[in-house]
Protein backbone atom coordinates (compact mmCIF):
# COMPACT_ATOMS: atom_id res chain seq x y z
CA UNK A 1 0.00 0.00 0.00
CA UNK A 2 1.14 3.47 -0.95
CA UNK A 3 1.44 5.84 1.59
CA UNK A 4 2.44 9.24 2.15
CA UNK A 5 2.96 12.33 4.71
CA UNK A 6 0.37 15.15 4.79
CA UNK A 7 -0.56 17.84 7.11
CA UNK A 8 -4.21 18.09 7.71
CA UNK A 9 -4.67 21.31 9.87
CA UNK A 10 -8.39 21.57 10.70
CA UNK A 11 -9.65 24.68 12.48
CA UNK A 12 -13.29 25.53 14.06
CA UNK A 13 -14.40 28.60 13.13
CA UNK A 14 -16.80 30.60 15.47
CA UNK A 15 -19.10 33.20 14.30
CA UNK A 16 -20.64 35.67 17.43
CA UNK A 17 -23.95 37.15 17.46
CA UNK A 18 -24.68 39.17 20.81
CA UNK A 19 -28.11 38.20 22.14
CA UNK A 20 -29.79 40.78 23.64
CA UNK A 21 -30.30 41.57 27.59
CA UNK A 22 -30.77 45.29 28.03
CA UNK A 23 -34.09 46.63 29.89
CA UNK A 24 -36.07 47.91 26.43
CA UNK A 25 -39.02 50.76 26.44
CA UNK A 26 -42.12 49.99 26.39
CA UNK A 27 -44.07 47.86 23.51
CA UNK A 28 -40.51 47.35 21.95
CA UNK A 29 -39.78 44.61 18.97
CA UNK A 30 -36.81 43.17 18.54
CA UNK A 31 -36.88 40.99 15.46
CA UNK A 32 -35.41 37.83 15.51
CA UNK A 33 -37.21 36.84 11.97
CA UNK A 34 -35.87 33.36 9.76
CA UNK A 35 -39.26 33.19 8.49
CA UNK A 36 -39.46 29.37 9.16
CA UNK A 37 -43.29 30.12 10.86
CA UNK A 38 -44.02 31.48 6.98
CA UNK A 39 -45.25 34.71 8.84
CA UNK A 40 -44.15 38.29 7.62
CA UNK A 41 -45.95 39.75 10.54
CA UNK A 42 -43.69 41.68 11.30
CA UNK A 43 -43.10 43.55 8.63
CA UNK A 44 -45.84 45.86 7.04
CA UNK A 45 -46.05 47.94 3.64
CA UNK A 46 -45.18 51.88 4.64
CA UNK A 47 -46.14 52.53 0.58
CA UNK A 48 -48.30 50.68 -0.72
CA UNK A 49 -46.72 49.97 -4.02
CA UNK A 50 -45.16 45.80 -2.81
CA UNK A 51 -46.16 42.59 -2.06
CA UNK A 52 -44.18 39.89 0.59
CA UNK A 53 -44.31 36.02 0.42
CA UNK A 54 -42.67 33.64 2.01
CA UNK A 55 -40.80 31.48 -0.19
CA UNK A 56 -38.78 28.32 0.32
CA UNK A 57 -36.29 26.22 -2.14
CA UNK A 58 -32.82 24.41 -1.31
CA UNK A 59 -32.10 27.63 0.69
CA UNK A 60 -34.46 27.21 3.23
CA UNK A 61 -37.61 29.60 3.82
CA UNK A 62 -37.21 33.07 3.31
CA UNK A 63 -39.66 36.21 2.47
CA UNK A 64 -39.58 37.64 -0.86
CA UNK A 65 -40.09 41.32 -1.77
CA UNK A 66 -41.84 41.52 -5.24
CA UNK A 67 -42.53 45.38 -6.93
CA UNK A 68 -44.75 46.31 -9.41
CA UNK A 69 -43.33 50.18 -9.45
CA UNK A 70 -40.47 51.43 -9.32
CA UNK A 71 -39.93 51.65 -5.41
CA UNK A 72 -41.42 49.97 -2.11
CA UNK A 73 -40.32 49.60 1.64
CA UNK A 74 -41.37 47.83 4.32
CA UNK A 75 -40.82 48.54 8.06
CA UNK A 76 -40.05 46.89 11.40
CA UNK A 77 -42.86 47.63 13.83
CA UNK A 78 -41.68 50.03 16.95
CA UNK A 79 -37.92 49.49 17.02
CA UNK A 80 -37.01 52.16 19.74
CA UNK A 81 -33.53 52.26 21.03
CA UNK A 82 -31.02 54.73 22.83
CA UNK A 83 -28.14 52.35 22.79
CA UNK A 84 -26.43 50.58 20.09
CA UNK A 85 -28.13 48.40 17.73
CA UNK A 86 -27.10 45.33 15.63
CA UNK A 87 -29.05 45.08 12.29
CA UNK A 88 -28.19 41.68 10.10
CA UNK A 89 -30.12 40.16 7.77
CA UNK A 90 -29.08 37.75 4.77
CA UNK A 91 -30.00 39.23 1.76
CA UNK A 92 -30.10 38.00 -1.89
CA UNK A 93 -29.96 40.60 -4.68
CA UNK A 94 -31.75 40.59 -7.88
CA UNK A 95 -30.59 42.37 -10.74
CA UNK A 96 -32.63 45.66 -9.99
CA UNK A 97 -31.42 47.89 -7.40
CA UNK A 98 -32.59 47.62 -3.79
CA UNK A 99 -31.47 49.56 -0.14
CA UNK A 100 -31.63 48.56 3.29
CA UNK A 101 -32.28 51.41 5.67
CA UNK A 102 -32.39 51.67 9.33
CA UNK A 103 -33.94 55.21 10.39
CA UNK A 104 -35.37 57.53 12.58
CA UNK A 105 -39.12 58.71 11.63
CA UNK A 106 -41.13 60.71 13.06
CA UNK A 107 -43.81 60.70 10.32
CA UNK A 108 -44.04 58.77 7.17
CA UNK A 109 -43.02 61.66 4.61
CA UNK A 110 -39.91 61.52 2.72
CA UNK A 111 -38.17 64.07 5.02
CA UNK A 112 -39.72 63.22 8.09
CA UNK A 113 -36.55 60.81 8.60
CA UNK A 114 -33.02 60.38 9.83
CA UNK A 115 -31.17 58.13 7.87
CA UNK A 116 -29.07 56.10 10.44
CA UNK A 117 -27.60 53.55 7.77
CA UNK A 118 -28.43 52.83 4.33
CA UNK A 119 -26.56 50.87 1.37
CA UNK A 120 -27.46 50.08 -2.07
CA UNK A 121 -27.04 48.07 -4.88
CA UNK A 122 -27.20 50.21 -8.06
CA UNK A 123 -26.06 47.40 -10.88
CA UNK A 124 -24.70 45.17 -8.94
CA UNK A 125 -22.52 48.29 -7.51
CA UNK A 126 -22.85 49.21 -3.41
CA UNK A 127 -22.93 52.57 -2.07
CA UNK A 128 -23.61 53.90 1.26
CA UNK A 129 -25.54 56.61 2.58
CA UNK A 130 -23.29 59.71 4.62
CA UNK A 131 -23.38 63.19 4.40
CA UNK A 132 -26.60 63.32 2.24
CA UNK A 133 -24.89 61.74 -0.25
CA UNK A 134 -23.22 58.54 -1.48
CA UNK A 135 -20.26 56.76 -1.18
CA UNK A 136 -18.27 53.65 -2.99
CA UNK A 137 -18.03 50.86 -0.97
CA UNK A 138 -14.58 49.53 -2.23
CA UNK A 139 -12.68 45.91 -2.02
CA UNK A 140 -9.28 45.93 -0.04
CA UNK A 141 -7.90 46.81 -3.21
CA UNK A 142 -9.88 50.10 -3.31
CA UNK A 143 -11.57 49.22 -6.52
CA UNK A 144 -15.87 49.71 -6.04
CA UNK A 145 -17.04 46.87 -5.21
CA UNK A 146 -19.29 44.48 -7.28
CA UNK A 147 -22.15 42.21 -6.43
CA UNK A 148 -22.41 40.71 -9.70
CA UNK A 149 -23.67 37.00 -8.59
CA UNK A 150 -27.35 37.58 -8.16
CA UNK A 151 -27.96 33.97 -7.31
CA UNK A 152 -25.57 33.96 -3.79
CA UNK A 153 -26.27 35.01 -0.17
CA UNK A 154 -24.76 37.95 1.38
CA UNK A 155 -24.84 38.74 4.82
CA UNK A 156 -25.56 42.75 5.37
CA UNK A 157 -24.53 43.77 8.94
CA UNK A 158 -24.81 47.32 10.69
CA UNK A 159 -23.76 48.14 14.05
CA UNK A 160 -25.60 51.53 14.91
CA UNK A 161 -24.48 53.90 18.02
CA UNK A 162 -26.96 56.05 18.99
CA UNK A 163 -25.01 57.91 21.04
CA UNK A 164 -22.22 59.07 18.56
CA UNK A 165 -24.36 59.40 15.68
CA UNK A 166 -22.39 56.88 13.60
CA UNK A 167 -22.43 53.27 11.93
CA UNK A 168 -20.38 50.60 10.52
CA UNK A 169 -21.37 48.18 7.51
CA UNK A 170 -19.99 45.04 6.74
CA UNK A 171 -20.77 42.77 3.83
CA UNK A 172 -20.06 38.86 4.09
CA UNK A 173 -20.22 35.92 2.29
CA UNK A 174 -22.98 34.00 4.03
CA UNK A 175 -21.45 30.86 2.54
CA UNK A 176 -17.73 31.36 3.62
CA UNK A 177 -18.10 33.91 6.47
CA UNK A 178 -15.10 36.33 4.94
CA UNK A 179 -15.39 40.24 5.03
CA UNK A 180 -16.08 40.87 0.95
CA UNK A 181 -15.96 44.60 2.06
CA UNK A 182 -16.44 47.61 5.43
CA UNK A 183 -16.65 50.82 6.25
CA UNK A 184 -16.20 51.70 9.47
CA UNK A 185 -17.63 55.08 11.72
CA UNK A 186 -19.87 56.44 9.29
CA UNK A 187 -21.92 59.97 10.34
CA UNK A 188 -25.52 59.50 10.45
CA UNK A 189 -27.21 62.01 8.27
CA UNK A 190 -28.99 64.05 10.87
CA UNK A 191 -28.79 63.55 14.48
CA UNK A 192 -30.78 60.53 15.57
CA UNK A 193 -32.63 59.79 18.56
CA UNK A 194 -33.79 56.35 18.28
CA UNK A 195 -34.26 54.14 15.54
CA UNK A 196 -37.70 52.81 14.70
CA UNK A 197 -37.48 51.42 11.17
CA UNK A 198 -35.70 48.72 9.46
CA UNK A 199 -36.33 48.40 5.98
CA UNK A 200 -35.61 47.42 2.68
CA UNK A 201 -37.09 48.17 -0.80
CA UNK A 202 -36.42 46.99 -4.34
CA UNK A 203 -36.91 47.89 -7.67
CA UNK A 204 -37.39 44.01 -8.41
CA UNK A 205 -37.20 41.19 -7.00
CA UNK A 206 -34.79 40.83 -3.37
CA UNK A 207 -34.99 38.10 -1.36
CA UNK A 208 -34.46 38.25 2.66
CA UNK A 209 -33.60 35.52 5.34
CA UNK A 210 -32.26 35.72 8.61
CA UNK A 211 -33.25 39.18 10.02
CA UNK A 212 -31.77 40.59 13.71
CA UNK A 213 -32.39 43.88 15.01
CA UNK A 214 -30.59 43.16 18.52
CA UNK A 215 -29.32 45.68 21.16
CA UNK A 216 -26.83 46.03 23.32
CA UNK A 217 -25.03 48.08 25.65
CA UNK A 218 -23.00 51.03 24.28
CA UNK A 219 -20.23 49.85 25.96
CA UNK A 220 -18.66 47.01 23.52
CA UNK A 221 -19.21 43.54 24.35
CA UNK A 222 -16.40 41.49 24.25
CA UNK A 223 -17.18 37.82 23.70
CA UNK A 224 -15.11 35.34 25.57
CA UNK A 225 -15.52 32.38 23.65
CA UNK A 226 -12.72 29.74 24.24
CA UNK A 227 -12.35 27.36 21.31
CA UNK A 228 -10.11 24.49 21.03
CA UNK A 229 -9.63 21.56 18.78
CA UNK A 230 -7.84 18.16 18.99
CA UNK A 231 -7.43 15.08 16.95
CA UNK A 232 -6.92 11.23 17.26
CA UNK A 233 -6.18 9.11 14.61
CA UNK A 234 -6.56 5.14 14.53
CA UNK A 235 -3.20 4.81 12.99
CA UNK A 236 -1.68 7.04 15.84
CA UNK A 237 0.22 10.27 15.32
CA UNK A 238 1.85 8.67 12.11
CA UNK A 239 -2.06 8.02 10.40
CA UNK A 240 -1.82 6.02 7.18
CA UNK A 241 -4.53 6.31 4.35
CA UNK A 242 -7.77 4.52 5.28
CA UNK A 243 -6.95 5.45 8.62
CA UNK A 244 -10.04 6.65 10.94
CA UNK A 245 -9.25 10.76 12.48
CA UNK A 246 -11.56 11.74 14.78
CA UNK A 247 -11.72 15.41 15.86
CA UNK A 248 -13.01 16.96 19.05
CA UNK A 249 -14.63 20.51 19.10
CA UNK A 250 -14.75 22.27 22.19
CA UNK A 251 -16.80 25.28 22.32
CA UNK A 252 -16.83 27.16 26.34
CA UNK A 253 -19.01 30.10 26.77
CA UNK A 254 -16.50 32.03 29.73
CA UNK A 255 -18.47 35.20 29.77
CA UNK A 256 -21.37 35.96 32.43
CA UNK A 257 -23.77 36.72 29.25
CA UNK A 258 -25.35 33.56 26.51
CA UNK A 259 -23.94 33.95 23.51
CA UNK A 260 -25.88 32.53 20.17
CA UNK A 261 -23.36 31.55 17.94
CA UNK A 262 -22.71 29.41 14.34
CA UNK A 263 -19.96 26.61 14.40
CA UNK A 264 -18.37 25.94 11.82
CA UNK A 265 -15.93 23.28 10.63
CA UNK A 266 -14.23 23.12 7.45
CA UNK A 267 -13.17 20.07 6.13
CA UNK A 268 -9.92 19.31 4.64
CA UNK A 269 -10.20 17.51 1.13
CA UNK A 270 -8.43 14.52 2.54
CA UNK A 271 -11.12 13.60 4.83
CA UNK A 272 -13.92 11.77 3.39
CA UNK A 273 -17.09 10.02 4.58
CA UNK A 274 -17.66 12.73 7.08
CA UNK A 275 -20.03 12.02 10.31
CA UNK A 276 -20.42 14.44 13.10
CA UNK A 277 -22.37 14.48 16.00
CA UNK A 278 -25.77 16.34 16.50
CA UNK A 279 -26.17 15.83 13.07
CA UNK A 280 -30.15 16.72 12.60
CA UNK A 281 -29.00 20.35 13.69
CA UNK A 282 -25.80 20.17 11.51
CA UNK A 283 -25.82 21.16 7.99
CA UNK A 284 -23.02 19.63 5.44
CA UNK A 285 -22.43 21.13 1.81
CA UNK A 286 -19.54 22.48 -0.44
CA UNK A 287 -16.90 20.79 2.20
CA UNK A 288 -18.46 22.72 5.25
CA UNK A 289 -19.94 21.47 8.21
CA UNK A 290 -22.04 24.41 10.04
CA UNK A 291 -23.88 23.97 13.12
CA UNK A 292 -26.13 27.01 13.17
CA UNK A 293 -27.83 29.42 16.65
CA UNK A 294 -25.86 27.45 18.83
CA UNK A 295 -26.57 28.81 22.24
CA UNK A 296 -24.50 28.85 24.71
CA UNK A 297 -25.17 29.95 28.41
CA UNK A 298 -22.79 31.63 30.05
CA UNK A 299 -20.15 28.97 31.82
CA UNK A 300 -21.71 26.11 29.46
CA UNK A 301 -19.22 24.05 27.38
CA UNK A 302 -20.79 22.80 23.98
CA UNK A 303 -18.47 19.18 22.37
CA UNK A 304 -18.74 18.64 18.90
CA UNK A 305 -16.81 15.49 17.17
CA UNK A 306 -16.09 15.28 13.49
CA UNK A 307 -14.93 12.19 11.72
CA UNK A 308 -13.18 10.81 8.87
CA UNK A 309 -11.30 8.37 6.69
CA UNK A 310 -8.04 9.60 4.63
CA UNK A 311 -8.23 9.35 1.61
CA UNK A 312 -5.81 7.18 -0.47
CA UNK A 313 -3.09 9.28 -2.28
CA UNK A 314 -3.05 11.72 0.35
CA UNK A 315 -0.56 14.78 -0.22
CA UNK A 316 -1.21 17.80 0.60
CA UNK A 317 -1.30 20.41 3.49
CA UNK A 318 -4.47 22.38 4.71
CA UNK A 319 -4.40 25.23 6.88
CA UNK A 320 -7.88 26.62 8.31
CA UNK A 321 -8.14 30.03 10.55
CA UNK A 322 -10.47 30.09 14.00
CA UNK A 323 -12.28 33.19 14.19
CA UNK A 324 -14.46 34.90 16.85
CA UNK A 325 -16.21 38.18 15.41
CA UNK A 326 -16.31 40.86 17.32
CA UNK A 327 -18.10 44.11 15.73
CA UNK A 328 -16.91 42.57 12.55
CA UNK A 329 -12.85 42.12 13.99
CA UNK A 330 -11.81 38.77 13.05
CA UNK A 331 -9.54 36.94 15.55
CA UNK A 332 -7.56 33.86 15.51
CA UNK A 333 -8.50 30.98 17.46
CA UNK A 334 -7.04 27.11 17.22
CA UNK A 335 -5.50 24.60 15.38
CA UNK A 336 -4.61 20.98 14.99
CA UNK A 337 -2.71 18.68 12.93
CA UNK A 338 -2.68 15.22 12.31
CA UNK A 339 0.53 13.45 10.00
CA UNK A 340 -0.25 10.63 7.58
CA UNK A 341 1.86 9.09 6.12
CA UNK A 342 2.58 7.62 2.70
CA UNK A 343 5.66 5.75 1.70
CA UNK A 344 5.97 6.20 -1.58
CA UNK A 345 5.68 10.44 -0.43
CA UNK A 346 7.86 9.99 2.15
CA UNK A 347 10.73 8.00 0.21
CA UNK A 348 10.97 10.09 -2.39
CA UNK A 349 11.57 12.75 -0.56
CA UNK A 350 14.86 11.52 0.61
CA UNK A 351 17.47 12.52 -1.37
CA UNK A 352 21.20 9.85 -1.49
CA UNK A 353 24.57 11.77 -2.22
CA UNK A 354 28.58 10.17 -1.87
CA UNK A 355 31.16 12.04 -1.77
CA UNK A 356 35.27 11.21 -0.74
CA UNK A 357 37.42 13.27 2.00
CA UNK A 358 40.43 13.62 -0.82
CA UNK A 359 40.02 13.93 -4.65
CA UNK A 360 43.56 13.42 -5.24
CA UNK A 361 45.96 10.51 -3.40
CA UNK A 362 48.71 8.29 -4.09
CA UNK A 363 49.06 4.14 -3.82
CA UNK A 364 48.73 3.23 0.02
CA UNK A 365 46.58 6.77 0.89
CA UNK A 366 43.37 5.70 2.82
CA UNK A 367 40.16 7.43 0.99
CA UNK A 368 36.81 7.44 3.14
CA UNK A 369 33.70 7.75 1.31
CA UNK A 370 30.78 9.49 2.98
CA UNK A 371 26.93 8.03 1.62
CA UNK A 372 24.35 10.23 3.11
CA UNK A 373 20.60 9.91 3.30
CA UNK A 374 18.75 13.63 4.01
CA UNK A 375 14.93 13.78 4.23
CA UNK A 376 13.74 16.99 2.42
CA UNK A 377 10.31 15.89 2.61
CA UNK A 378 7.97 15.66 5.60
CA UNK A 379 8.42 13.49 8.91
CA UNK A 380 8.13 9.72 8.59
CA UNK A 381 8.41 6.31 10.28
CA UNK A 382 10.79 3.79 8.76
CA UNK A 383 9.09 1.34 10.75
CA UNK A 384 6.13 1.81 8.53
CA UNK A 385 8.50 1.55 5.27
CA UNK A 386 7.09 -1.81 3.41
CA UNK A 387 10.54 -3.70 4.72
CA UNK A 388 10.73 -1.68 8.00
CA UNK A 389 14.34 -0.55 7.02
CA UNK A 390 16.39 1.69 4.12
CA UNK A 391 18.68 -0.38 2.17
CA UNK A 392 22.09 1.27 0.72
CA UNK A 393 24.51 -0.73 -1.49
CA UNK A 394 28.00 0.27 -2.76
CA UNK A 395 30.28 -1.63 -4.50
CA UNK A 396 34.26 -0.86 -3.55
CA UNK A 397 36.13 -0.55 -7.05
CA UNK A 398 38.70 -2.63 -7.96
CA UNK A 399 41.25 -0.20 -7.64
CA UNK A 400 40.31 0.27 -3.95
CA UNK A 401 40.40 -2.11 -0.78
CA UNK A 402 37.82 -2.54 1.81
CA UNK A 403 39.63 -1.58 5.27
CA UNK A 404 36.28 -2.59 7.07
CA UNK A 405 35.05 -0.50 10.09
CA UNK A 406 32.68 1.39 8.26
CA UNK A 407 30.25 3.01 10.38
CA UNK A 408 27.31 5.44 10.52
CA UNK A 409 25.96 8.77 12.23
CA UNK A 410 22.89 9.83 13.39
CA UNK A 411 21.55 13.10 13.41
CA UNK A 412 22.53 15.30 16.52
CA UNK A 413 24.27 12.18 17.43
CA UNK A 414 27.98 11.45 17.27
CA UNK A 415 27.91 8.01 18.19
CA UNK A 416 29.09 5.56 15.88
CA UNK A 417 26.75 2.47 14.57
CA UNK A 418 27.58 -0.57 12.93
CA UNK A 419 24.27 -2.59 12.97
CA UNK A 420 23.17 -3.32 9.43
CA UNK A 421 26.58 -2.90 7.52
CA UNK A 422 27.17 -6.23 5.63
CA UNK A 423 30.28 -6.55 3.04
CA UNK A 424 30.65 -9.58 1.00
CA UNK A 425 34.32 -10.20 0.11
CA UNK A 426 33.36 -12.01 -3.35
CA UNK A 427 31.17 -9.14 -5.01
CA UNK A 428 32.81 -6.55 -2.57
CA UNK A 429 29.38 -5.16 -2.36
CA UNK A 430 28.87 -3.60 1.10
CA UNK A 431 25.26 -3.07 2.38
CA UNK A 432 23.78 -1.04 4.71
CA UNK A 433 20.46 -1.40 6.60
CA UNK A 434 19.16 1.54 8.20
CA UNK A 435 16.71 -0.53 10.08
CA UNK A 436 13.89 0.96 12.30
CA UNK A 437 14.98 -0.54 15.71
CA UNK A 438 18.03 2.22 15.53
CA UNK A 439 16.20 4.86 13.57
CA UNK A 440 12.85 5.16 13.91
CA UNK A 441 11.46 8.69 12.81
CA UNK A 442 13.21 10.25 9.90
CA UNK A 443 12.21 14.02 10.18
CA UNK A 444 12.53 16.71 7.87
CA UNK A 445 15.95 17.99 6.52
CA UNK A 446 18.00 15.69 9.16
CA UNK A 447 20.67 13.60 7.68
CA UNK A 448 21.83 10.14 8.22
CA UNK A 449 25.47 10.16 7.30
CA UNK A 450 27.82 6.50 6.43
CA UNK A 451 31.74 6.17 6.37
CA UNK A 452 33.72 3.75 4.04
CA UNK A 453 37.55 3.75 4.55
CA UNK A 454 39.15 2.01 1.63
CA UNK A 455 42.77 2.05 0.80
CA UNK A 456 44.43 3.01 -2.59
CA UNK A 457 45.63 -0.10 -4.18
CA UNK A 458 46.55 0.54 -8.13
CA UNK A 459 50.02 2.67 -9.17
CA UNK A 460 49.66 5.29 -11.32
CA UNK A 461 51.64 5.53 -14.56
CA UNK A 462 54.43 8.08 -14.87
CA UNK A 463 52.92 10.56 -16.91
CA UNK A 464 49.10 9.70 -16.58
CA UNK A 465 46.44 9.83 -13.49
CA UNK A 466 44.36 7.01 -12.85
CA UNK A 467 40.26 7.93 -11.95
CA UNK A 468 38.24 5.86 -9.99
CA UNK A 469 34.71 6.52 -10.32
CA UNK A 470 31.99 4.97 -7.48
CA UNK A 471 27.92 5.12 -7.12
CA UNK A 472 26.07 3.78 -4.24
CA UNK A 473 22.05 3.01 -4.39
CA UNK A 474 19.36 2.56 -2.42
CA UNK A 475 16.82 -0.01 -3.32
CA UNK A 476 14.41 1.45 -1.05
CA UNK A 477 14.61 5.20 -2.28
CA UNK A 478 14.87 3.83 -6.23
CA UNK A 479 17.22 6.52 -6.57
CA UNK A 480 21.22 6.71 -7.15
CA UNK A 481 23.97 8.80 -5.87
CA UNK A 482 26.32 11.29 -7.54
CA UNK A 483 29.32 10.11 -8.91
CA UNK A 484 32.41 10.47 -6.85
CA UNK A 485 35.82 10.75 -8.50
CA UNK A 486 38.58 9.93 -6.90
CA UNK A 487 42.40 10.74 -8.73
CA UNK A 488 45.10 8.25 -8.15
CA UNK A 489 48.09 10.69 -9.13
CA UNK A 490 50.55 9.70 -11.38
CA UNK A 491 54.40 9.35 -10.70
CA UNK A 492 55.80 12.44 -11.46
CA UNK A 493 55.11 16.32 -11.79
CA UNK A 494 54.82 19.54 -10.81
CA UNK A 495 52.08 22.58 -11.46
CA UNK A 496 53.08 25.68 -11.20
CA UNK A 497 51.11 29.00 -10.88
CA UNK A 498 52.12 32.84 -10.55
CA UNK A 499 49.82 35.55 -9.88
CA UNK A 500 49.86 38.88 -8.65
CA UNK A 501 49.99 39.13 -4.80
CA UNK A 502 49.70 42.72 -4.28
CA UNK A 503 50.37 46.60 -5.95
CA UNK A 504 51.70 49.69 -4.26
CA UNK A 505 51.38 52.92 -5.03
CA UNK A 506 55.18 53.41 -4.99
CA UNK A 507 58.37 51.63 -4.31
CA UNK A 508 58.55 52.78 -0.68
CA UNK A 509 55.15 50.64 -0.01
CA UNK A 510 53.73 53.66 1.47
CA UNK A 511 50.53 53.09 0.04
CA UNK A 512 48.73 49.89 -0.38
CA UNK A 513 46.03 49.49 -3.60
CA UNK A 514 45.62 46.10 -4.81
CA UNK A 515 46.05 42.65 -2.52
CA UNK A 516 44.69 39.45 -4.15
CA UNK A 517 42.30 38.05 -1.87
CA UNK A 518 41.79 34.31 -3.55
CA UNK A 519 45.70 33.16 -3.86
CA UNK A 520 45.16 32.91 -7.34
CA UNK A 521 45.37 34.20 -10.98
CA UNK A 522 41.41 34.13 -11.30
CA UNK A 523 41.63 37.21 -8.91
CA UNK A 524 41.06 39.93 -11.52
CA UNK A 525 42.80 43.33 -11.51
CA UNK A 526 41.29 46.20 -12.48
CA UNK A 527 43.99 49.28 -12.35
CA UNK A 528 45.06 52.09 -14.31
CA UNK A 529 49.09 51.02 -14.21
CA UNK A 530 51.06 54.34 -13.31
CA UNK A 531 55.24 54.30 -13.77
CA UNK A 532 56.03 53.62 -10.10
CA UNK A 533 53.52 51.50 -8.95
CA UNK A 534 55.62 47.96 -7.17
CA UNK A 535 54.10 44.71 -8.20
CA UNK A 536 55.00 42.08 -6.29
CA UNK A 537 54.15 38.52 -7.36
CA UNK A 538 53.40 34.95 -5.75
CA UNK A 539 54.23 31.68 -7.44
CA UNK A 540 52.76 28.54 -5.98
CA UNK A 541 54.53 25.01 -6.83
CA UNK A 542 52.65 22.20 -6.34
CA UNK A 543 53.62 18.62 -6.45
CA UNK A 544 50.96 16.54 -8.43
CA UNK A 545 52.86 13.32 -8.39
CA UNK A 546 52.75 10.54 -5.67
CA UNK A 547 56.33 10.48 -4.94
CA UNK A 548 58.40 13.44 -2.97
CA UNK A 549 59.98 16.15 -5.62
CA UNK A 550 63.12 17.76 -3.80
CA UNK A 551 63.49 21.52 -5.27
CA UNK A 552 67.25 23.33 -5.27
CA UNK A 553 67.34 27.16 -5.70
CA UNK A 554 70.46 28.74 -7.19
CA UNK A 555 70.80 32.52 -7.78
CA UNK A 556 66.30 32.61 -7.44
CA UNK A 557 66.36 29.78 -9.64
CA UNK A 558 64.64 26.47 -8.98
CA UNK A 559 65.98 23.50 -10.31
CA UNK A 560 64.31 19.92 -9.78
CA UNK A 561 66.82 17.40 -11.65
CA UNK A 562 63.24 15.06 -12.27
CA UNK A 563 61.67 17.11 -14.22
CA UNK A 564 63.70 19.92 -15.97
CA UNK A 565 61.48 22.14 -13.69
CA UNK A 566 63.40 25.57 -14.09
CA UNK A 567 61.71 28.70 -13.29
CA UNK A 568 63.11 31.73 -12.53
CA UNK A 569 61.55 32.96 -9.23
Amino acid sequence: MKKRIATIIFTVISFVIISSYSVYAENVVFINDNFENLSTSNWSDNTGRGTKTVEQNEDGKYMVLNSTSSYFNYQANNIYSTRRLYCSADIKFDSGDSEIQVRESRDVSASGFTMAGRLRKRLGYLEYFTNGKYEKMNDSNGNWIKLSDVSKWYTIRMVLDIKTNKYSIYVIDRQTQSVLTKVENVDFYGECQYINYFAFSSSSKLCVDNVRIEEVEVKKIKPDLEITKTASSSGGKYSNPSDTVTYTITVKNKGTKDITTSVIDELPEALENITCTDQENAVIENGIIKWDNVTLKAGQTIVYTVTGKVKENTNSSITNVAIVDKDGEFEKKSEVTTEVFDESVAINKTEISKTADKSYVKTDDTVIYKIELKNTGKDYKIEDLTDKKIVTTDVIPDELEYLGNAYYELPNDKKQYTQGIIYDNETKMLTWNLESGIYNIFTNNSIVTLYIPCKVKVQALEDEDITIKNIATSTTLNKTSNESIVKVLKSKGLDIEKYVNEIYENANKDKLIYQNKTESNKDKVDIDFEENYLVNYKVKISNTSNSDIVLNQENGIFHDSATNLNYNK
